[in-house]
């Protein structure tokens, strides 16, 4: 089969840019519960927490059930076919804003919510087997696949950052702050639409129907899947520094609005669309260095390296963040030069763990594997998410209020002592636990590849 790399390297590039535009709507959900519905920050953890578990739950057999289908128009596409319409929908009824007594509300946020993010769990499993089959054992295609995806997705979030608050400001003025954020889910929900069609177009060549002369798939119990992580240590390291990493990054993610509109007494959010179009425009730059770096000191050692300085910048954000704002696009700017050294590589990491599974054990268990990298992410969703709100109903938030000096100081202890913490943890996981450099990655695929070659040559031979 004739391909073009350069132009799967650039539309998977593509895909990822398109796909980062989705979260905007998502990004405002807790201040659209909190601050328009006034719902109790406290609560809308509580239920949030509900979903989430919920959806943790059913996305880990994700992998089982792609494995499993016997679909005849292929392993992968399927799955894309109508999930952007299931997604753009769910997104739909979260944001309605007309008034419902809590628990019908409680039950509409937590089946939205699935709707979304088990439906999305399903993209991600076909993202990361795209660049799986793709790519294949090419560590150099692989790896262009990798970076371009995230500077495509860090323009896009330059993008978000300079658009999103005023594109909600713009909505406002002309449907009213009732609709805004509905109005909002409309209009980019509709980027689920064309990331998935580009990312079937991709794929296709690569996954077809099921026709003669190909082996059937094998069922994946629960077992298989278990068994999977047991068998694989690097995999449960993998999880493990997954879960802080995300937790570190989430748990600020879901309270920075309210940095804006009671520390820094910004309730449009416009100071914070200035914050942070320069911040992700400084990460654009970075995913050119960071990159370039951890390529030189080597994947393992740039991650190891790149989440201490974070847990650095993460107590500079505890003690000094609500100073000045400049002080805080500082630190974070600091964060993401940091984080670039190997966040760049994230995809890789889990396709690497993978690889050394099948090495290590013989059992073909990558699409699993691919599939369950959404469980730590969930983990640190349902955690970050709960903790931070909990967290800022502990300290004492109700929807405006005026901040004191003491709620801001236990603001910043909150908004950096999560992500110091969980990245300390992960930086001495990855230092004294993760085994695999650059040559053993580039081994486990080669021999692989090999080895299937050989599995393919036996039956050819044996029919």
């Amino acid at each position: 089969m004739e391909v073009n790399a350069k132009r799967e390297v650039r539309n998977y590039g593509i895909y990822n840019f398109v796909v980062t535009f989705v979260m905007v709507p998502l990004g405002f959900l807790n201040i659209f519960l909190t601050e328009d519905l006034k719902i109790t920050a406290i609560a809308v953890g509580t239920i949030l927490l509900v979903a989430r578990v919920a959806d943790f739950v059913i996305s880990f057999f994700v992998g089982a059930i792609i494995e499993r289908s016997k679909f005849r128009a292929g392993k992968y596409l399927p799955w894309l076919r109508y999930s952007h319409w299931i997604i753009y929908a769910a997104q739909i009824l979260m944001f309605l804003p007309f008034e419902f007594p809590l628990p019908a509300r409680a039950a509409l946020i937590v089946v939205s919510y699935l709707l979304i993010n088990v439906t999305w769990a399903f993209v991600t499993t076909v993202q990361y087997g795209t660049l799986n089959i793709v790519a294949g054992s090419d560590m150099d295609k692989r790896n262009k696949m990798v970076i371009l995806a995230v500077r495509l997705m860090t323009v896009a979030q330059v993008i978000n950052s300079a658009s999103m608050t005023p594109a909600r400001n713009l909505i406002a003025s002309i449907t009213g702050a009732r609709y805004q954020y509905l109005v909002v889910a409309v209009i980019y929900g509709l980027f689920y639409v064309a990331a998935t069609m580009l990312l079937g177009s991709l794929i296709r060549p690569y996954d077809g129907p099921q026709i003669a002369g190909g082996p059937a798939r094998p069922g994946i119990t629960i077992g298989d899947m278990v068994k999977c992580v047991v068998t694989n240590s690097q995999l449960i390291v993998n999880f493990m520094s997954t879960i802080l990493f995300f937790l570190g990054v989430f748990a600020p993610l879901q309270i920075v609005m309210y940095y804006y509109i009671y520390v820094q007494n910004d309730p449009q959010l416009l100071l914070m669309a200035v914050a942070q179009t320069i911040t992700t425009l400084f990460s654009l730059v970075t995913t050119i260095a960071g990159p370039m770096i951890g390529l030189k000191l080597g994947r393992k050692k740039a991650m190891v390296l790149g989440q201490f300085l974070t847990v650095l910048s993460s107590f500079a954000m505890c003690l000094f963040g609500s100073i000045h704002i400049a002080i805080f696009i500082g630190i974070n700017m600091f964060t993401a030069m940091a984080t670039a050294l190997y966040s760049g590589f994230g995809m890789g990491y889990i396709i690497d763990v993978g690889e050394y599974g099948y090495w290590k054990t013989g059992i073909d268990n990558r699409t699993v594997t691919m599939s369950l990298v959404n469980v730590p992410i969930k983990i640190a969703t349902f955690i970050a998410g709960s903790v931070a709100l909990f967290g800022l109903g502990f300290i004492g938030y109700v929807p405006n209020m005026r901040a004191s000096p003491e709620f801001v100081k236990n603001f910043m202890y909150l908004y950096g002592g999560i992500p110091a913490i969980c990245n300390f943890l992960a930086c001495l996981l990855n230092g004294f636990f993760y085994k695999i450099d650059d040559r053993e990655a580039a081994l486990y695929a080669k021999e692989n590849r090999e080895r299937e070659a050989a599995k393919e040559n036996g039956a050819a031979e044996a029919r």
